[in-house]
């Protein structure tokens, strides 16, 4: 790789519809710094998360869990070096088990059915799209699964974090750590990773990344980070 340069591992996926972002990468930095031991990852698509939550974990393991067969025939094809198990169904159904997880990832669906930007293709709309549950549906699920001491870790927009922390915080969720992200360093954050405890955080843990110094060029810092998320 040449030096001042960053770019995402080489992963299969479909040449049309779904297509992973930086999102993913920014998590897997944001969560592999807990070092989890056993992490689920939620909603994987062709897994990029797991894939660098458990190339960067060296003795942990995982589970992918992704409704989409299409996905997770990508996801097994990613992951098949890997100590991770994908499993192709609905996370409401899945039979969680009370504290298997010292970590639980997810980039979820954020967008409201018919809300944000329009996407023609159906498999784009599922990825972005509350179609089958959204944040405060998955934490709920899962709230049972997370070990004690463990971390629920998802990025998400930061102009709607305020929002989700608050209906997350009712539900008995609590914030430990968030990582505000701009894309340059005279603007306002665009996303934001947040990590969460079913146990109280009494100073939860805030910072700052900056991707951009100019256009397409990244800093250092998030050069540092990105490579960290996928070496």
């Amino acid at each position: 790789m040449v030096a001042g340069t960053w770019a995402p591992p080489n992963l299969c996926q479909p040449e049309h519809g779904y297509h992973f972002t930086i999102d993913s990468w920014l998590l897997v930095g944001f969560a592999a710094a807990f070092r989890p031991h056993f992490f689920c990852d939620l909603g994987t698509g062709c897994g990029p998360i797991a894939f660098g939550l458990a190339s960067q974990l060296k003795h942990g393991r995982g589970v992918a869990i992704e409704r989409s067969p299409e996905l997770a025939g990508y996801a097994r094809q990613n992951l098949a070096r890997l100590p991770v198990t994908v499993i192709q169904g609905d996370l409401r159904f899945f039979p969680w088990k009370d504290g298997i997880f010292d970590l639980v990832a997810c980039n979820p669906p954020y967008f409201e059915t018919g809300s944000g930007r329009g996407r023609a293709d159906a498999k784009q709309a599922v990825a972005r799209h509350t179609l089958y549950g959204d944040m405060d549906t998955f934490a709920s699920e899962l709230r049972w699964s997370l070990a004690d001491g463990g971390r629920l870790c998802f990025i998400y927009p930061a102009d709607r974090a305020s929002g989700i922390l608050s209906r997350l915080a009712a539900s008995g969720w609590f914030l430990c750590e968030r990582l505000d992200i701009l894309s340059f360093a005279d603007r306002p954050p665009k996303l934001v990773c947040l990590a969460l405890s079913s146990n109280p955080c009494p100073s939860p843990r805030a910072d700052t990344l900056v991707l951009y110094k100019e256009h397409r060029h990244y800093t250092e810092q998030a050069i540092a980070f990105l490579r960290f998320a996928t070496n």
